[in-house]
């Protein structure tokens, strides 16, 4: 597993769910340029996390739907998970060999805080995937992991 993802409406609302629920501290995320979102960050072990993603009203309306369902989510909530591979374009084309369609893959990035950016392919974060019971998959490249 690469990450859970917890969306909320509110990024500052799943920050205080996280945090009064879990009784753990997030830590700084960034940014998710054109898909008018952002996030922070809870580290589950070395190569693994948590994110908390939500609405970034200082961005522009993105051109399509905010993914993980965020324009319609009315409350904090766990909505799926994701695993990391080294080669996706191979596995969207095992997986459709045994009738398993995970979309086209799709670029994604973020800036942390600090300005570095981080660059990374995905499978289609928008596609139905059994109500977050298939993870979507990430090959996050030469970028450095969160």
């Amino acid at each position: 597993m690469d990450h859970l993802v917890f969306a909320a409406p509110d990024l500052d609302e799943g920050v205080r769910h996280i945090e009064t629920h879990l009784g753990i501290a997030t830590s700084p995320g960034g940014r998710h340029a054109g898909y008018g979102t952002k996030n922070r960050l809870v580290g589950l072990g070395p190569k693994s996390y948590m994110e908390v993603v939500g609405v970034d009203l200082d961005q522009p309306e993105p051109n399509r739907e905010r993914w993980f369902g965020l324009d319609t989510l009315n409350a904090p909530r766990l909505v799926t998970w994701c695993v990391a591979v080294s080669d996706l374009n191979d596995l969207i084309v095992r997986a459709k060999l045994v009738g398993l369609d995970l979309g086209e893959s799709k670029k994604g990035s973020r800036r942390r805080e600090g300005g570095a950016l981080l660059e990374w392919q995905m499978t289609d974060p928008w596609a139905e995937r059994a109500g977050g019971i298939i993870p979507f998959f990430i090959d996050w490249g030469d970028t450095d992991h969160p």
